[in-house]
This record gives structure tokens, C-alpha cells and sequence, in this order.
């Protein structure tokens, strides 16, 4: 899975990309860029979005932020 997969799996859970955003402490507009193919995430960065996306997948909702 790519970081701009797990961005889509998390949109596709009913997470808007401010509160993806949030919950990897980046702007908005850089998770959009990625999503979109316009940026490279930092492997910390994209790790952290593929690992939580992961989650979301095995664990369903449960992991969601408050945010959503």
C-alpha cells in the first residue's frame, strides 16, 4: 500500500483529510498533495499513514480520531 492508498482507505472510512491531517500532524494541503501525486512523503510520514490505514483495515472504525 502506497501513502496516497492508505489516504484513499482513510477517506474511504469517512475521514475527511483534515482529520487525517491531524492525526499525523501535517496541513491539510500536504495530505491533498500526496493523495494527488504531487508530493513524496517523508518515510516517517508515509509510514505512519500506512500503518494507521492498516489498522483502520483489521480494526475497522475503532481506530478513528475523535475528529472524524
Amino acid at each position: 500500500m502506497t501513502p496516497a492508498d492508505a489516504i484513499d482507505l482513510l477517506k474511504g472510512a469517512g475521514l475527511t483529510e483534515a482529520a487525517i491531517a491531524a492525526k499525523v500532524q501535517v496541513r491539510q494541503s500536504t495530505i491533498n498533495k500526496i493523495r494527488h501525486g504531487l508530493m513524496s512523503p517523508s518515510y516517517a510520514l508515509g509510514k505512519a499513514l500506512v500503518d494507521w490505514a492498516e489498522t483502520v483495515s483489521a480494526n475497522g472504525l475503532d481506530d478513528l480520531p475523535s475528529a472524524a
